[in-house]
């Protein structure tokens, strides 16, 4: 044979190497790989660029599947996996839940790293524990929803002796032996929404696979735990019973296993180091592998890099292309239990090396090559072919007739396997796609209310909601929701494109609450964004009148005014003010016209000097925030005369229903009694004295009625003015009691008592002091009467306000009329002149001419009466003569 065969080294270094670069990979396939890989004959096979068996392979681990049958992957390492659907059921109200049991792997694991639905990561409320449900945590937009979790899992990592499903027990289907002993899965419950699930959920699972049994430098076995070490992966894979080889641990050489399980864990470039074999030629090879960053999906690396300037000139493909004859020599190689890119760039340049520099040889040698295995290194020292102690690889044996050893070898460089520094990964941005599943809500939503008139007259209140277009560009409608406060159930409003939307017929002073939310054309919803409004509608005052006017003619003052575009306006309410200066208010002012129904704008009174002030009144009887005012200066060219006059102030002696005198002024009584109080009198802090310990506990109404009847002789038609002060207090309203922020506060700066207390007149009349007409609103103007009654009524809106009336005075006059008669023959005697409707008074002027008086002839007025009066015509003898006269007389 001309040289000799020196073996240098044993099986342990071959086995250490071959599975000394690993790191973080599913092992369960790898040494059988990786083997058949560096075993495999010469000639290359031809590439298959499409869907390969590898990729299936990776997606059948990330898929779910339904079988009671179906293999159970053994995961070593940390890996992203699916599961199968071993058992699903659903339950409760309308089948809102769903129940499944799905088997992630053999057990026992270390550990759930995360849990993914629908390829969303989701954030649960607490980290998974063996055996312990949790449920998705609050800050999930995904799968917490309408303030509850979604999803509850319960994970078991596979224990021989874990207990059934406590969440599963719930269903009588599924019992105490339903344990899935030995097998790491899931128990989930969904509840159902539209907004979260399109359809049965994908599941996957990010764990920390088997727990192995290593063993340390005397070989003494230790307690199973998480290991990422191939080489205590591969010795579970050998001796597991269950699903591995069954092998013996007497039948293998743990120290083997422990020597490589040492060069395991030396990490050079932030990988494990190892050492492949290759007998192909290349000037490119292609690495796939399981990329962690893409998802756990199937993703390459090449060597050269496709920008290979960084290289001697020798490694660039271009050179070895050259060499190659311009041909391209590409291999492709598909490593599923790699997880490391550095790893698999580093597993593409050892291949690339290996297969420009592997010298073959076939030789024979002496009976002692039999202590050889194959994927030892020998060194062959052989003369003819100038080998000095050239290492070589064993790649197959075979034995000899003649007791020589035949053995095929391959050439064998260390610098094959000297592991550099890799370049650091490129981050690359993922390709960020809508998630069909997470829908932006609509970015506001504003609430008003206004009045809508019908056709027919009719006024509704109608709240108006405008909605802030969500930034979604896939939204396809908004839902709009509405209900009272106070009620508990949403009412769906409208479904629609649209951004303005309107609610009917909505009560005043009631609160609504909206909400809203965007819906895409999957039918996915977002979060609901909400609004709450309290209904102004037709509380809200009317508006002030404005462009009010007089023009006085004659005995008439002319008003005019513009119509306010209130459309619930009922009606317009003038009063009247003897002031003359300014500082005539709506509160001390007297009704002149109660109502002047609308349209009117416009309305003819008896001209008077004073104020004249006008508020519109709406259909809840809401008046105007301020009256508006126009003084008139003109006096009346009428004469009047004053026949009464009534004061009560300041002493009010009349007759007090629910109502006190204090101060000189009158004022609603408190339903309190002082004796009825508890607790101590000075402990009392946040109210007056006079408010009692209890608030709001005036009477709501009272009155006063004047001491004395007015009569005024007879009935007449008579004049009645009156005047009225009043102001009003809140005793239970300390400004040191009030609570909050000052400019908080939605009540009127000077508070709201005037609002929610006041008083006003009432007046009764009669003919003969029996039979009195009901009291009734006063107003000025003329009434026929001769006894006449009156009331001060005071009134409480809020129980916890009292009108104070400090003055309150009635006037009485009556005008001057004239009764007149013409061509009145006298008769030669006394004539009685009767009047159709009396006077007041016998102080009334009377004029008489008398037609065709002769000389000396006169007359004579007599008997003068509030009825009537005499009259007699004399001749100059004083004889009673007839003649034709007229007569006209004024007074009142």
């Amino acid at each position: 044979m001309g040289g000799a065969v020196e073996i240098l080294k044993p099986i342990v270094k071959p086995a250490t190497k071959i599975f000394g670069f690993f790191n973080n990979p599913l092992i369960s396939l790898g040494a059988t790989l990786f083997l058949s890989w560096a075993l495999r004959p010469k000639t290359p096979d031809i590439p298959d660029f499409a869907t390969n068996s590898f990729d299936d392979f990776e997606r059948g681990l990330l898929l779910n599947k339904q079988s009671n049958d179906s293999n159970i992957p053994v995961i070593y390492g940390e890996r992203l996996v699916g599961g199968t659907r071993v058992f699903v059921e659903s339950s409760g109200t309308d089948n809102q839940y769903l129940y499944i049991a799905l088997v992630l792997s053999e057990g026992e694991i270390n550990s759930i790293e995360e849990i993914l639905i629908d390829e969303k990561p989701v954030t649960f409320a607490s980290s998974f524990t063996d055996g312990n449900a949790v449920e998705v945590d609050s800050s999930d937009s995904n799968y917490y929803k309408d303030g509850e979790s979604l999803i509850r899992v319960e994970p078991h990592f596979g224990t021989d002796g874990q207990s059934a499903s406590t969440l599963l027990s719930t269903l009588s289907s599924w019992g105490s032996n339903h344990k899935l002993s030995g097998l790491c899965y899931l128990a989930i419950r969904f509840k159902f929404n539209q907004d979260a699930f399109g359809g049965l959920p994908k599941i996957q699972a990010r764990i920390k696979g088997k727990k192995v049994k290593t063993y340390n430098a005397s070989l003494v076995e230790q307690s199973a735990s998480y290991s990422t070490n191939p080489a205590w992966c591969i010795l579970d894979y050998l001796t597991n019973t269950r699903y591995g080889k069954g092998l013996s641990v007497s039948e293998i050489d743990l120290q083997s296993f422990y020597d490589a399980s040492q060069v395991c864990e030396t990490q050079v470039g932030g990988y494990t180091l190892a050492i492949p074999q290759k007998n192909e030629r290349y000037n490119r090879v292609i690495c796939s592998f399981i990329n962690p960053d893409r998802n756990y999906q199937v993703d390459e690396v090449q060597f050269p890099p496709i920008d290979d300037s960084g290289l001697p000139s020798a490694d660039q493909h271009a050179t070895m292309k050259t060499a190659d004859g311009g041909f391209l020599l590409e291999g492709r190689f598909q490593f599923p239990t790699i997880t490391s890119q550095y790893q698999a760039e580093e597993m593409a340049e050892v291949i690339l090396r290996r297969s420009r520099e592997a010298l073959g040889l076939s030789l024979n040698v002496a009976f002692k090559g039999y202590e050889l295995n194959i994927g030892d290194i020998v060194n062959i020292t052989h003369s003819s072919l100038g080998f000095s102690a050239k290492p070589f690889r064993v790649l197959g044996i075979t034995f000899n007739n003649d007791y020589t050893v035949g053995l095929s070898l391959v050439e064998h460089q260390d610098t094959h396997y000297q592991w550099s520094s890799k370049i650091q990964a490129t981050t690359i941005p993922t390709t960020t796609l809508p998630n069909p599943f997470t829908v932006q809500p609509p970015a506001s939503v504003t609430l008003d209310d206004e009045l809508i008139e019908y056709n027919d007259g009719t006024v509704i209140v109608a709240l108006n909601i405008t909605i802030g277009a969500s930034t979604d560009s896939f939204v396809d409608y908004y839902q709009v929701e509405y209900k009272k406060s106070d009620e508990t159930d949403y009412k769906i409003h409208a479904q629609g494109t649209g951004l303005n939307q309107r609610v009917l017929n909505v009560i005043d002073q009631e609160t609504y609450d909206v909400r809203v939310k965007a819906v895409n054309t999957l039918g996915v919803s977002s979060t609901y964004v909400s609004e709450s409004r309290t209904i102004i509608g037709a509380i809200e005052p009317p508006a002030d009148v404005e462009d009010f006017s007089c023009n006085i003619v004659g005995q008439e003052a002319h008003l005019s005014w513009t119509q306010i575009p209130d459309l619930d306006l009922a009606y317009y309410q003038l009063r009247f003010s003897e002031e003359t200066n300014g500082t005539a208010d709506w509160q001390n002012s007297v009704a002149l016209v109660e109502k002047i129904s609308r349209p009117g704008t416009s309305i003819t009174v008896p001209a008077r000097q004073g104020t004249y002030l006008i508020k519109a009144v709406d259909k809840l009887g809401n008046f105007s925030s301020n009256a508006t005012a126009i003084i008139s200066n003109v006096t009346s060219v009428q004469n009047f005369n004053a026949i009464a006059t009534q004061s009560e102030h300041p002493d009010f002696n009349g007759t007090l229903n629910n109502v006190v005198v204090a101060d000189s002024t009158i004022r609603l009584d408190s339903s309190e009694l002082f004796d009825s109080a508890s607790g101590l009198f000075d402990d009392e802090t946040t109210r007056f004295f006079d408010s009692g310990v209890e608030n709001a506990d005036f009477y709501p109404t009272g009155n006063y009625e004047f001491e004395n009847i007015i009569d005024i002789g007879a009935v007449h038609t008579a004049r009645i003015t009156a005047t009225l002060s009043q102001t009003s207090d809140n005793p239970d309203d300390l400004f040191d009691a009030r609570s909050g922020l000052f400019d908080s506060a939605s009540s009127n700066f000077d508070g709201d008592t005037p609002a929610n207390a006041n008083a006003h007149i009432e007046i009764a009349t009669s003919d003969d002091n029996i039979t009195y007409t009901d009291f009734r609103n006063f107003i000025i103007g003329s009434y026929t009467f001769r006894y006449a009654k009156f009331r001060v009524v005071l009134i409480s809106r809020d129980l916890a306000s009292t009108p104070v009336v400090n003055e309150v005075t009635v006037s009485i006059d009556m005008e001057d009329r004239i009764f007149s008669g013409n061509d009145i023959t006298s008769g030669a005697g006394t004539y009685t002149v009767t009047f159709t409707n009396p006077y007041k008074s016998v102080n009334y002027a009377v004029g008489i001419t008398g037609e065709n008086m002769a000389t000396g002839d006169y007359f004579t007025v007599a008997n003068k009466t509030i009825n009537g009066f005499d009259v007699s015509f004399f001749n100059s003898s004083d004889t009673a003569v007839s003649r034709t006269f007229d007569y006209i007389a004024k007074g009142f």
